[in-house]
């Protein structure tokens, strides 16, 4: 098969991709989650509490990455070197790129009973915001493709090394399945992996209200390819928009709707949970 790559489809999984590379850092989506069981606010050492086991340095880290993406802003309390921590617009809203993540995990990862829910959630994003993750897994929706096709749908710095890297690690992730023989591999999706139309269409919903509440906020930016400095990610050129608001277009066979996982135990994927389902 040969493996159709559009610059419309490039661009806008580059645009995805760079949202879950916003949210998917350790502590991005448990820290969001603790801000709004605290109506939007907490100071830091408030939100260290609720998050026992993350580190003093790993909080200013996080924090200072999510004032620089948007998703909260922060302010001097009065007390000592305290900060006021609140969520943003975009903050609030990036409730339901964890939610559809969560359901996702919840199906396809193992599960730690002792783990809280939200951890399961960012695990998902981890697996998926690997870089040229989102760009393979939409082009293979076209069908198995061989490997010297699916180069061409990478930026063209990227060499056959990270590209059979980044192959390999999605199997081990239970996202692509190989059929033939070796040297003569075709990769495909996996069914796992046909079951993050969720995940994806709610990342690319985010990314439009973020824009559009960044071009409502800073109307002279829109003829720049930058947009506020609060927002998560860079403003899409023409192409990549038009990608967006077609997006469920694109995306059609990662558009079944979830289905709650069965009695017996769900597939695993391998090597990306901390134990079996108890």
């Amino acid at each position: 098969m040969s493996v159709v790559s559009s610059p419309s489809t490039q661009a806008a999984a580059s645009q995805v991709q760079a949202v879950l590379e916003a949210l998917s850092p350790k502590w991005t989506l448990a820290s969001l989650a603790a801000l709004r069981r605290h109506q939007g606010q907490l100071t830091s050492a408030q939100l260290l509490a609720e998050l026992p086991s993350m580190s003093t340095g790993s909080l200013s880290s996080r924090v200072s990455a999510m004032e620089r993406d948007g998703l909260i802003t922060k302010r001097a309390t009065g007390e000592g070197r305290g900060r006021l921590l609140r969520l943003t617009p975009a903050g609030r809203a990036a409730q339901t790129v964890s939610h559809a993540a969560l359901q996702w995990g919840s199906a396809h990862l193992d599960v730690d009973d002792d783990q809280p829910s939200i951890m399961l959630a960012e695990r998902t994003l981890s697996i998926i915001s690997r870089t040229h993750t989102t760009a393979v897994l939409w082009e293979l929706q076209n069908g198995p493709a061989y490997p010297s096709e699916i180069i061409g749908l990478l930026p063209r710095y990227t060499n056959s090394t990270l590209m059979y890297q980044r192959l390999e690690s999605l199997l081990g992730a239970g996202l692509l399945t190989r059929t033939g023989e070796p040297r003569r591999w075709q990769y495909q999706l996996s069914d796992a992996a046909k079951q993050l139309g969720p995940v994806y269409q709610s990342a690319m919903q985010w990314a439009q209200e973020r824009r559009a509440a960044a071009a409502a906020a800073h109307p002279s930016a829109q003829s720049s390819r930058a947009v506020a400095p609060t927002a998560p990610v860079q403003a899409p050129d023409a192409r990549a928009s038009a990608a967006l608001r077609t997006s469920a277009a694109l995306i059609m066979p990662f558009s079944h709707p979830h289905q709650p996982p069965k009695q017996h135990p769900a597939p695993v994927l391998q090597g990306t949970g901390t134990g079996r389902r108890r």
